[in-house]
């Protein structure tokens, strides 16, 4: 009973046993927690970045349907997401009341204005003199519509991002652009958003359903690469992230797009500035020497300026036939809906269209039928009339012969001729007669005589004698 007694009750050597491994246990548990922790990576924060918006060639047109819904359409779409914007007016587009109007809204939505020049042309391949009074065509317009509200010009934007063919005509506009006290919007990021809007236009007048919805599938994508290409240029440049200005055209494609890229920005840890707190960054005041035919962001401007490469941003697809969109029955050719028909009040008094009259043809002349025959019996076609002989009676005259009837006159002669140039080969001469021929020096054979043929004689074989027979006794 003692010894159960021990077994049972634990004694203190093995206590201080069991606590130690419980021990080791425990810290080996504490240990793998913080290295598992520790291996993990640690969560990124969000990249706060500042992007200012600006849309070129405003009030927007199309070639279908209202030509001012796509403005409409950009205006409500600003205005419910509540994000800054400067339009830059191009002259030619906000003639007529209906316009001004529009771009009075866009002042009254608390959005801002700018400038481009009358025509939107390029300052490489127009003359000095027109592109400033294209620029000035411009302020007359928009000027009184910012006095209006107290409002003033202060932003110009040269259409197609070109600052002129050379350094003397791009240091004389700016200087008559510091005279009127504009500032120039110095877009950072380029695209090419005017192909997407060019080829909707030509699909929506086409019908071409499938090519619009591919368009807008794609422009996410496109616009995604767009700013990993220009934040990585900024990094290359300045080695950190500057706030953007980035470029829209205004079309039917970007209003309708706009909050499908208003939410790519945001997922990026973008925030919409205005244009005057993107501008107050230290790096806008870059030097920029470029000029050239072509026309580029700031950011490869001042890159080509410190001495670096010109590197393409990402460009757009083709146009409309060359589309990778044009596959499958989603993307044929959508026929319009038919007319409605006429109300039946109308079908029923519609005039039936006059039946055309037939022109009048002389009557045929009857057969005569004779009177001999059946009037059943089939009546015999008329004969051919005979065809006059039109080959010629006379033989056609023998042709004149034309080869020529006198032979060429021969070679001179000192001419070598080819028989007589070729050496003669000697004829061989016969053996002579003491020359042993085969036949004679070989022996001759004797002529074997022929035997007569002798009868075949065959030795007769005697006949056996006949048995012995055995005599007879006389008894």
């Amino acid at each position: 009973m003692q010894r159960i007694q021990r077994l049972i009750q634990p004694q203190p050597a093995r206590r201080a046993i069991f606590g130690g491994v419980w021990l080791a246990v425990l810290l080996a548990g504490v240990i793998f927690g913080v290295n598992t922790l520790a291996s993990r990576p640690a969560t990124k924060a969000p990249v706060k970045r500042k992007i200012a918006l600006g849309f070129v060639a405003l009030p927007a047109t199309t070639q279908v349907g209202d030509t001012l819904e796509p403005t409409r359409v950009l205006l409500e779409n600003l205005k419910r997401e509540n994000v800054p914007a400067v339009g830059f007016v191009a002259g030619a587009k906000a003639e007529g009341t209906e316009r001004l109007e529009l771009l009075r809204q866009w002042r009254d939505a608390g959005l801002e204005l700018g400038i481009g020049n009358y025509s939107h042309k390029s300052l490489y391949n127009t003359p000095y003199e027109e592109y400033v009074a294209n620029v000035e065509a411009t302020e007359k317009l928009v000027r009184p519509l910012l006095e209006e509200k107290g409002m003033a010009l202060r932003y110009f934007s040269y259409p197609f991002l070109n600052t002129g063919p050379d350094a003397a005509t791009k240091e004389r506009f700016a200087e008559f652009v510091r005279q009127r006290n504009y500032r120039v919007a110095k877009f950072t990021m380029d695209n090419d958003d005017w192909t997407f809007g060019k080829t909707y236009d030509e699909a929506a007048a086409e019908n071409y359903t499938g090519v619009m919805k591919g368009l807008t599938a794609e422009y996410p994508a496109y616009m995604g690469r767009v700013l990993d290409f220009y934040e990585g240029y900024s990094q290359k440049l300045f080695g950190r992230e500057i706030p953007q200005v980035l470029l829209i055209t205004t079309s039917r494609f970007t209003a309708q797009n706009f909050p499908a890229l208003l939410q790519i920005l945001r997922e990026r840890g973008y925030e919409v500035v205005t244009m005057e707190e993107a501008m107050s960054d230290e790096a806008y005041n870059s030097p920029d020497n470029y000029t050239g035919k072509t026309g580029i962001s700031w950011l490869q401007r001042w890159n080509i300026t410190r001495g670096g490469n010109w590197q393409t941003e990402p460009r757009a697809f083709g146009p409309l036939e060359n589309l990778r969109f044009h596959q499958g029955q989603d993307n044929l050719k959508t026929a319009p809906p038919p007319p409605p028909p006429p109300p039946a009040e109308l079908r029923r008094k519609a005039p039936r269209p006059p039946v055309p009259a037939r022109s009048a043809e002389p009557p045929r002349p009857a057969r005569p039928v004779s009177p001999v025959a059946a009037p059943s019996a089939p009546v015999p076609p008329e004969p051919a009339p005979a065809q006059e002989n039109t080959y010629p009676r006379q033989p056609a005259p023998p042709r004149e012969n034309t080869y020529p009837r006198e032979l060429p006159p021969p070679p001179p002669a000192s001419f070598p001729r080819v028989a007589e140039s070729i050496p003669r080969v000697p004829a061989i001469a016969p053996p002579p007669a003491s020359y042993p021929r085969k036949i004679e020096s070989l022996p001759r054979v004797p002529a074997i005589t022929p035997q007569p043929a002798k009868p075949a004689t065959f030795p007769r074989k005697p006949a056996p004698p006949p048995p012995a027979r055995p005599a007879k006794s006389g008894l």
